[in-house]
């Protein structure tokens, strides 16, 4: 049997309103009715809790699966994925603006995948090496991929 997928977890720094370099029309944060999902196994799971997520300079962590956080857990649960899909599909964080924010300053990303046997791998953003920062919008594209 294949070791499955037993917990996920996405660490989300959102850029503080100084390091966005913010200008008049955009604030870093995915405010409003914003989503953010995460890309993994070849499926989306949404990002989000009861409090208010993205806000600029906050570190969020989002926990699917074992121990979840996530409002909706049982509709966003990993646990029925083998651990090598999510190893083969591509890992990736994508901002859904309707209705919301027109934009989102991205400092970091981390997603942890824990396999039920203990295995684990972390994909982060080369995109976001150093100092980087992303905005993700309609005028800067969607979504980032991760690697390992």
């Amino acid at each position: 049997m294949p070791e499955m997928i037993k917990r996920i977890e996405a660490k989300i720094r959102t850029a503080t309103r100084d390091r966005a370099g913010r200008t008049e029309d955009w604030e870093p944060g995915a405010q409003g009715s914003s989503e953010v999902y995460l890309g993994v196994a070849g499926r989306e799971f949404r990002c989000g809790t009861e409090r208010s997520d993205f806000e600029p300079g906050a570190d969020d962590s989002f926990v699917f699966g074992g121990d979840a956080n996530v409002e909706y857990a049982n509709v966003n649960d990993p646990q029925n994925i083998p651990l090598a899909v999510a190893l083969d599909m591509p890992v990736y964080i994508r901002f859904d603006n309707r209705g919301g924010s027109d934009a989102w300053c991205l400092e970091r990303v981390e997603v942890r995948v824990d396999g039920a046997n203990g295995e684990d791998h972390v994909f982060v953003s080369p995109a976001l090496d150093g100092d980087a920062i992303l905005w993700l919008g309609t005028e800067a594209g969607f979504q980032v991929y991760l690697s390992m």
